[in-house]
């Protein structure tokens, strides 16, 4: 087990002692940090946009890695020369979450 792994209640940080403070969500990032997910994330990423038309280097791709996908897609639509108005952004992540599915 990961020497960082967290073994019963955290204590809160000190500026939120005493307040009474309810968690009411965690996000957990697991996909390439916990999980090895042998990049299908990124791979589903970079070909839902190159279906749009938009060819997507390898060291833009690096770049976007972890960015809101909608954020990401338009970036990478638009650095791979296509204009990455709201339909075709909208169609580029449907079609990324159904190559995550998929695979």
């Amino acid at each position: 087990m990961d020497s960082m792994a967290v073994h019963g209640p955290v204590p809160y940080p000190q500026h939120v002692q005493g307040l009474n403070t309810m968690i009411e969500l965690a996000v957990f990032d697991l996909a390439g940090t916990t999980i090895d997910d042998h990049g299908i994330v990124y791979i589903a990423l970079r070909d839902a946009v190159e279906e749009t038309g938009a060819p997507v280097a390898a060291a833009d791709l690096q770049e976007w890695m972890g960015a809101d996908k909608v954020s990401a897609i338009t970036a990478l639509t638009e650095l791979g020369g296509q204009q990455p108005d709201a339909d075709r952004v909208a169609a580029a992540l449907v079609r990324f979450r159904e190559i995550l599915a998929e695979r």
